[in-house]
């Protein structure tokens, strides 16, 4: 708990520190200047970040990677699938104490590949309960789409890897 709390405490410092930065320093906000673009963008990637943060279920998303992880290995055992998932308080832990990275690290792409009404759009959508259900299964969806590809690309992998041979034998290299 203390993790959580102390992971939320620091989106709110973020936050706090990002309007403070695009209102400016001054007490009286109602005069401050207009805050630059650059601090407006930051400010909304902030909060697009935080709102995506916010709708996702990490307890599910931690049993659903860990379960993926037990269908991964292999191992077929009832025993080893609830002894994975035992695991699932650990990994949200570690999601948690990560909060503040992914933040960083997510609103910094927004902000460089986004301009301040996309931005603007992107937040109303965050916000809308669509958008939050869009937050929610995204991981869901991410988890599904990851084992499809590595399913097909499995049964694939010799038509391709003779599609390769083939090509690189085409230039003139050989295996």
């Amino acid at each position: 708990m203390y993790a959580l709390n102390r992971s939320v405490h620091v989106l709110r410092v973020m936050t706090v520190a990002a309007v403070f930065l695009a209102f400016g320093s001054r007490a009286d906000v109602a005069r401050a200047q207009q805050p630059s673009p650059d601090n407006e963008k930051r400010t909304l990637a902030i909060e697009i970040t935080q709102a995506n943060l916010e709708a996702i279920d990490i307890d599910k998303l931690s049993a659903a990677a860990l379960d993926q992880s037990w269908r991964n290995s292999g191992n077929k055992s009832s025993e080893a699938r609830q002894v994975i998932l035992s695991l699932a308080p650990l990994i949200r832990e570690e999601i948690e104490s990560m909060k503040s990275d992914l933040v960083n690290i997510t609103s910094r792409f927004y902000e460089e590949n986004f301009d301040v009404e996309e931005l603007k759009q992107m937040r109303a959508f965050s916000v809308s309960p669509v958008g939050r259900k869009h937050a929610q299964l995204g991981g869901e969806f991410t988890a599904r789409l990851t084992v499809t590809l590595q399913q097909t690309m499995a049964a694939r992998r010799p038509a391709i890897e003779a599609r390769v041979k083939a090509e690189l034998e085409k230039r003139g290299y050989k295996h």
